[in-house]
């Protein structure tokens, strides 16, 4: 078996964990770029949404290790939303328009309903509600995928990097 743990680590786990932060890079450059006149055009950052969503569907289903650390897959993919929790956390920010709540720590700190991929799908393509189209909604957007490229830049260095990475840990799980 640590064969086996070893390949599918090195080989599945590593390749995929960096499309994804590499994925979300992009997503996060794309929205900065389609903000840069404080107004969001879903379309110029539809590839990059789809792209970055596709690369995590590659590793949503690894839901342990360093995945659970921090509520990562929560925040990640807030689903199901039984309880339309995405739409009413979205409808909060929006009104209030707090640009102290779009600062990296405090956005991730807040409502995992909104720093994730279901928010920023409803804010990219939900015909039903334009506020997004606002300055502050594109701020918004932007967080989010600032929020996505750090959780999964995290989750990447964790399974690669530091002391004990993730991936030592399950490679070596045959001698414990």
């Amino acid at each position: 078996y640590a064969a086996l743990n070893a390949a599918v680590v090195d080989s599945y786990v590593i390749p995929r964990y960096a499309a994804f932060a590499e994925r979300t890079a992009v997503l996060e450059a794309s929205l900065q770029e389609a903000c840069a006149d404080g107004r969001l055009e879903a379309g110029e950052s539809a590839a990059a949404y789809n792209d970055a969503m596709d690369a995590w569907m590659a590793v949503q289903h690894l839901r342990f290790g360093p995945a659970l650390l921090f509520l990562r897959y929560d925040r990640i993919e807030f689903w199901p939303d039984k309880r339309g929790t995405v739409r009413r956390h979205l409808a909060q920010m929006l009104s209030e328009r707090d640009p102290k709540a779009l600062e990296p720590q405090t956005f991730a700190n807040g409502s995992v309903a909104v720093q994730g991929f279901p928010a920023l799908e409803r804010l990219l393509y939900d015909s039903d509600d334009a506020v997004w189209a606002t300055p502050f909604g594109c701020r918004l957007a932007v967080a989010i995928g600032r929020n996505l490229h750090s959780i999964a830049g995290g989750l990447l260095a964790d399974w690669r990097d530091g002391e004990t990475p993730f991936a030592q840990v399950v490679k070596s799980a045959a001698e414990g």
